[in-house]
Formats: C-alpha cells, sequence, structure tokens
C-alpha cells in the first residue's frame, strides 16, 4: 500500500527566507538598493540547509534618503 503525505505526517525541514548581497549603489547621479531573496529549506534535526531557490533579485530606486543618512526634501 501506497503512503500519502498528509495530516500527522512530521515533515523533516521547514522554509525560510533569507537575504543576501544587500547593497546601495550610486549609478547616473541616482541611488538604489539591491538585494537577493532566497528560499531556503532546513532540517528540522540539525539546522543545516537541505535546498536553497533563488525566488528574486531586487533594484529599486531609493527617493527617502540621501548616502549619510539625512533625509533629502525635494
Amino acid at each position: 500500500m501506497k503512503q500519502r503525505l498528509g495530516k500527522g505526517f512530521p515533515f523533516l525541514y521547514r522554509l525560510r527566507v533569507q537575504e543576501k548581497n544587500h547593497s546601495f549603489y550610486e549609478t547616473s547621479n541616482k541611488w538604489y538598493r539591491g538585494n537577493e531573496v532566497w528560499r531556503q529549506q532546513v532540517s528540522k534535526l540539525d539546522d543545516s540547509i537541505i535546498d536553497e531557490e533563488l525566488v528574486n533579485v531586487n533594484h529599486a530606486e531609493v527617493n527617502y534618503m540621501k548616502s549619510n543618512g539625512t533625509q533629502e526634501n525635494e
């Protein structure tokens, strides 16, 4: 008899979302924020990463701060 995964089956991993390669950078006198978003399968037994997958790469213009951390009012 073939068993199916269902209620009561103890999953051996959990999912985690991880940000990597975060940076602020300037191009053509505009500031941008970039990062990568990764989905990881993490073992419940020893907290090791079983698998990971790149979900998204972000590049967004930053309009709310200058590089020195002060508010910019235009």
